[in-house]
């Protein structure tokens, strides 16, 4: 927070809307991401005028590991318009600290990394 007298900057970090039932893309648990979304503003008298520097991120509940999402993407599940997400589009920003899994170079499927071989298809990993 910076201010100049009767008008400053902020940032703002709003709870948009939970996601459910959705497998995590890091741990590969089933639950829900946080939709978040964060810019900065510039107020006159503690109202908002203009904003820029929006973000859109999602924290997942089971691992507390956040992903971030393109602003068009973030737009229109804020606005209901698209309600389905592809982990394909998540782009990792913070793990939150748990080990995450690989993907089989075979079948593509998540595969725990500690793994010798895949679960689904028997291919050495």
């Amino acid at each position: 927070m910076f201010f100049f007298g009767i008008m400053g900057i902020d940032t703002k970090i709003k709870e948009v809307m939970d996601i459910h039932n959705i497998t995590c893309k890091h741990c590969g648990r089933m639950g829900m991401y946080n939709l978040v979304k964060k810019y900065n503003y510039f107020h006159f008298f503690f109202i908002p005028i203009f904003r820029w520097g929006v973000e859109y991120n999602l924290v997942s509940r089971c691992c507390k590991s956040v992903f971030s999402l393109s602003k068009e993407k973030g737009k229109r599940l804020e606005n209901g318009i698209d309600t389905f997400l592809d982990n394909k589009e998540l782009k990792d920003k913070y793990n939150g600290g748990t080990q995450s899994r690989g993907n089989c170079p075979q079948c593509g499927n998540n595969v725990n990394p500690t793994f010798d071989y895949c679960p689904y298809c028997g291919k050495k990993l």
